[in-house]
């Protein structure tokens, strides 16, 4: 029997899945500590379960990362089983990409049958961003998988009328939730509108859908409010500050950074004042709209430096890495119906989407009995190329989100091809298709691999109708060369070639100057740290920094120690105020502050411990150094020259890691 049961399973999805992992793990070793950030965050959360729960950024628990938890939890796990690897951080986010694979596959096998799911299975594995993304411990392919997970609980909840399966489904989006917010109600228009349809198909009373509908609904809300509700009850002084948030709360953070913020592009969210809006409107300000050619945008984005204003020599100190890298603020291209289009995200994510949308015609209009299917493929992808084409901020790598309703749509859209062989719909299509990879090769600097693609999947096509048996299957294998030679070798340019951790994408670009492996959260100087450490005595923080982005992470990550980053990601959150620096100090929880790095200069904090504490000449922990010298840091006069911006760069890049130590005990006897 088991035997029997074997021989029949499809082995397909599991070399579809075997592949999503290699793209994901392939030379992971190289990628260092992925994204510093949330590295440090893991390593934190490792330490006790007070950390574990609350997501706390440092091991003291004074802030939490700017996301949810669940895909923390995931990474937590994985390195306390496993160690801090690179492979173990990024681990899920590997697993998530080959579930997702094989969940896709079976989803669209139960609506369109085999051939499609095959192929839909194959397109989702050689989408170039979702490739990037799992080699990273981001959390967008932990979401996309628990989405995905939901579709196939929600078409069983369909197939069997199971209300339980219907709540089920519901409650794995607000898994989702959990995992980056508001990010995942993306979805929902989706679901609501298969059950609806499904619901009506199959001759269920309105009234019954609406009241299953309503269940589902309610399971949804208090699933997905669950962890956000018990922190924002806790009290403040019993668990991290909330970071990324304005006042300390979990609900404005998923309605405010993380929600609104990036429709609107204001990353205080609509929910903060005009005067956090002007505070982070100013720290954005230093930061530089476009990087320049060859710098790794992980940590250019730190450096403050405009393009046209960049020094040649600057470009010398990083591999180069691709002309479409960009900041934060310009790798999302111009908002637009065509922004999907623009050269920064075509190559991750549109090689075959028109096609989808034109499969989505095709399968309306031949295939009827799987209208209610074809509405939820659609239902998925539409909204997304919405949003996402007028939204005011995002990252290439959220891309990843359009991925499954692109390849279920463009998988069955060819297998009904092959099944129908009508020239008047294969013609169009293939124009379409084969037009798009061309456009989209060209567009990013490869011409050639496009006109190639082009060529092949033309002088494929009269196969289709050859009398032989061979013939059409021979188009086919042509045909699937032409539409996902360039993806593949697109997705499988990060592991040959690196990519930033903080902001992934795909290209090969990226092999330009010899590779473009993330340097993310170098180690400081060894003397330094251990100067902190011999000298700590009984505080409770090694150390305290503006935020993470100014090394805080890479402390952490390197000693596993508390560092307090007052505040939080982007050194704007009001964690931390003079009166609550100066206590810390009196208690005898903190003693030193290092300041330096990538730092917001109007930091009233940094000013006051620049103005107060005592500047720790170099001399007293660097051996080589024989005089008190005050050490390079963004704020000193000559980072207004070309000398200062290379010095400044050359910190961000991790090349050196140049602070200030100031220790602050005196104030506290001076207190006394």
């Amino acid at each position: 029997m088991n035997a029997k049961r074997l021989k029949k399973t499809d082995p397909i999805p599991v070399i579809l899945a075997l592949a999503a992992l290699f793209l994901s793990l392939y030379n992971i070793q190289k990628s260092g500590n992925l994204n510093a950030y949330y590295t440090a965050a893991v390593t934190s959360m490792t330490q006790s379960f007070h950390n574990f729960f609350y997501n706390s950024f440092d091991p003291g628990g004074f802030i939490s990362i700017d996301k949810p938890p669940v895909a923390f939890w995931l990474q937590a796990i994985s390195v306390k089983l496993l160690g801090l690897h690179s492979w173990t951080l990024a681990l899920p986010s590997a697993l998530a990409f080959a579930g997702s694979v094989i969940l896709l596959y079976l989803i669209v096998r139960g609506s369109f049958g085999l051939a499609a799911a095959r192929l839909a299975a194959l397109i989702l594995t050689f989408t170039p961003i979702a490739a990037a993304v799992s080699r990273t411990n981001n959390v967008d392919s932990v979401l996309v998988f628990f989405l995905l997970l939901a579709v196939y609980v929600l078409t069983r909840a369909v197939r069997n009328s199971s209300l339980l399966q219907l709540c089920l489904a519901f409650a794995l989006v607000g898994v989702g939730f959990n995992t980056k917010m508001l990010q995942a109600y993306l979805v929902l228009p989706a679901l609501f509108l298969f059950v609806w349809a499904a619901y009506r198909m199959r001759k269920k009373h309105w009234k019954t859908t609406l009241r299953h509908l309503a269940a589902a609904t309610g399971v949804l809300i208090a699933v997905s409010l669950s962890w956000a509700v018990i922190v924002d009850a806790t009290p403040a002084d019993q668990r991290p500050y909330v970071g990324s948030s304005q006042h300390n709360s979990v609900l404005e953070l998923a309605l405010g950074y993380n929600g609104i913020g990036r429709l609107t592009g204001d990353l205080s969210g609509s929910l903060a004042s005009g005067q956090n809006n002007a505070r982070i409107a100013a720290q954005d300000a230093s930061l530089m709209p476009t990087l320049p050619l060859g710098i790794d945008s992980s940590r250019l984005e730190k450096a403050g430096i405009p393009t046209n204003e960049t020094p040649r020599e600057i470009r010398s100190f990083a591999p180069a890495s691709s002309s479409g890298a960009m900041s934060s603020t310009s790798e999302d291209g111009p908002s637009g119906l065509l922004r999907l289009f623009d050269v920064k995200l075509a190559g991750q994510i549109a090689w075959l989407l028109p096609f989808a949308l034109f499969g989505a015609v095709l399968l309306w209009l031949r295939r009827p009995e799987r209208r209610v299917d074809v509405m939820l493929w659609a239902g998925w992808l539409l909204p997304m190329i919405v949003v996402f084409s007028l939204a005011g901020y995002f990252h290439r790598y959220y891309l990843i989100m359009l991925a499954p309703g692109i390849a279920a749509l463009a998988g069955a859209a060819i297998a009904e091809l092959c099944r129908s062989r009508q020239a008047s719909w294969i013609v169009p299509g293939a124009i379409i298709a084969f037009g798009t990879v061309a456009y989209i090769a060209y567009d990013d600097g490869f011409p050639m691999i496009g006109l190639a693609c082009a060529v092949i999947g033309t002088l494929a096509l009269p196969g289709l109708w050859f009398k032989t048996r061979i013939a059409p299957k021979l188009t086919l294998i042509f045909s699937l060369i032409a539409l996902l030679a360039a993806p593949a070798y697109w997705s499988l340019t990060p592991s040959l070639y690196g990519v930033s951790a903080r902001q992934p994408y795909a290209s090969p670009h990226l092999a330009e100057g010899g590779g473009s492996w993330s340097r993310d959260g170098e180690p400081l100087d060894a003397a330094l740290v251990d100067y902190l450490i011999r000298n700590r005595g009984s505080a409770k923080y090694l150390a305290a920094m503006p935020s993470s982005n100014s090394g805080a992470d890479s402390l952490i990550i390197q000693t596993g120690l508390p560092v307090l980053a007052w505040g939080g990601f982007k050194g704007v959150d009001p964690a931390l105020d003079i009166a609550g620096l100066q206590k810390l100090v009196k208690s005898g929880e903190l003693r030193y502050v290092l300041i330096g790095g990538a730092h917001n200069t109007q930091d009233a904090l940094a000013r006051w411990v620049e103005l107060n504490g005592s500047p720790v000449p170099e001399s007293a922990w660097n051996a080589m150094k024989k005089g008190s010298v005050q050490a390079f840091g963004p704020s000193s006069q000559d980072a207004q020259g070309i000398t200062g911006a290379i010095g400044q760069v050359v910190d961000t890049l991790g090349l050196n890691r140049s602070y200030t130590l100031y220790d602050l005990s005196s104030l506290s006897i001076k207190e006394d």
